[in-house]
């Protein structure tokens, strides 16, 4: 009974401790809740659009304006940015209605004096951009204006300086410099030189450096180098002396040494000298015939990649056959302008080329009246050319000019200048400079000045 007693007590106690383990495990293995993830939800209310700043107008100069200064100053209204943006202003300006050329950007104010000149004569079309400092703008309506004519003095800026005084002389600009080389009169042993055209300094040729006396020549500047070419200048070992320095001291006869006798040996001037397609050019003129006292009409074109070597151009009657002519570069083309045929009369012809060996003469606009011993400068885009001798004694020759070399407007019977001829002309810090000349046989001591 004993012993039963005990196996029943051990069955109970084994249940029991099933019970609890089981129990146990219930409470453990109860499953854990996830934790709770914090996800950023997005904003469902956007940021609010940029908006650009609102419309405004033009003010001044004013739509269709006429006789406007080449350095005017624009106005506009203010252009307020319904965000509260800050705004800023772009100038945009051309010569065609849908210009987008940016004159100026990133204004804050609302007017602007321009400090870059315009052209004269010249339609110039302008709106403003107004925008904001998130990519919004808007731009103003469109107004346009025209500059006034080129301006002619009253009267020299330079006058009665005994050696400003010259005829048949040159004038170029040379290393930031206006130069008025050699010429007939007083000048023809020197050279003045200016570097603002009001102050001149007179320096004599020395011919341990070159040469003493220079006149009828041309002068043009080629490489870096400025050079001297045809007409007469002392020292010289040929007879179409051809000059070149880097200094304006030290010269250099490229003559020496060469044996083109055809170029070198034939006295010339009253020629053109220019630099077209990286080349030198030298157009007609007169020479002394061999054995003669007499001029020959010389009917040739001379080229040259260096300055002492020189080709001879196709012959061409028509274009070269000439004296106290004027040449320019314009338009990508050369040009030759009037003076005087191999007949030794006016002639009213003038002749371009886009490549040295076809020459077209221009036709359809209003012709420019004959003359020679003129002068010719390209200028603000356009062909100017001032005075000379017209063809009949009694009046004035003008300044006329051009846009396309085809149609001659008159600019001016500019009776301050009278029959001025022989005289010089070229452009030096946005300006037309005219320098010496002769009227009615009187060598003249000036300098116009036009703008």
């Amino acid at each position: 009974m004993e012993k039963e007693e005990k196996r029943i007590f051990s069955w109970v106690l084994f249940l029991v401790l099933i019970l609890l383990v089981a129990l146990g495990c219930n409470k453990n293995d109860d499953p854990v809740p996830p934790k709770s993830e914090v996800i950023d939800k997005p904003n469902l209310e956007p940021d609010p659009q940029n908006r650009p700043p609102g419309s405004f107008g033009l003010m001044t100069v004013t739509d269709g304006a006429e006789n406007v200064n080449i350095l005017p100053t624009l106005s506009w209204e203010q252009a307020t940015d319904p965000d509260g943006d800050q705004v800023t202003y772009d100038l945009l300006m051309g010569v065609e209605e849908d210009s987008t050329i940016i004159w100026l950007e990133n204004l804050t104010t609302t007017s602007v004096a321009l400090d870059r000149r315009l052209k004269v004569n010249t339609t110039y079309y302008w709106k403003i951009l107004a925008k904001d400092d998130k990519n919004g703008s808007v731009e103003s309506n469109i107004f346009s204006f025209t500059t006034r004519d080129l301006r002619i003095p009253s009267e020299p800026s330079t006058i009665n300086e005994k050696w400003i005084g010259r005829k048949e002389h040159s004038t170029v600009v040379f290393n930031d410099e206006l130069w008025a080389i050699g010429g007939v009169g007083n000048a023809d042993d020197s050279f003045v030189r200016s570097t603002d055209g009001v102050t001149w300094q007179k320096i004599e040729f020395d011919d341990r450096n070159g040469f003493s006396t220079a006149k009828l020549i041309t002068s043009v500047v080629f490489r870096k180098r400025l050079w001297v070419i045809g007409g007469q200048v002392s020292g010289s070992a040929s007879s179409n002396p051809v000059w070149s320095t880097d200094d304006g001291v030290n010269w250099i006869d490229e003559s020496i040494d060469n044996e083109n006798e055809a170029f070198y040996g034939q006295q010339r001037f009253g020629h053109t000298t220019m630099v077209f397609n990286d080349k030198l050019w030298v157009i007609g003129g007169v020479g002394t015939a061999e054995g003669t006292d007499g001029l020959i009409y010389l009917k040739d074109a001379w080229v040259s990649e260096d300055g002492k070597n020189w080709e001879r151009v196709a012959d061409n009657k028509a274009v070269f056959g000439r004296t106290d002519h004027t040449s320019v570069i314009f338009d990508d083309k050369l040009w030759v302008i009037l003076g005087l045929d191999s007949n030794n009369q006016y002639s009213d012809e003038i002749w371009y080329t886009e490549d040295g060996q076809n020459w077209i003469k221009p036709t359809g606009g209003a012709s420019l009246p004959e003359r020679f011993n003129h002068t010719s400068v390209v200028f603000d885009d356009v062909i100017w050319v001032i005075e000379g001798l017209p063809q009949f004694d009694d009046t004035y020759a003008g300044i006329w000019y051009s846009k396309d070399g085809t149609d001659w407007k008159l600019l001016s019977e500019n009776n301050e200048l009278g029959q001025l001829a022989n005289h010089s002309a070229t452009v030096f810090r946005e300006k037309i400079w005219v320098i010496g000349g002769e009227e009615s046989g009187i060598t003249q001591n000036g300098v116009w000045v036009f703008d």
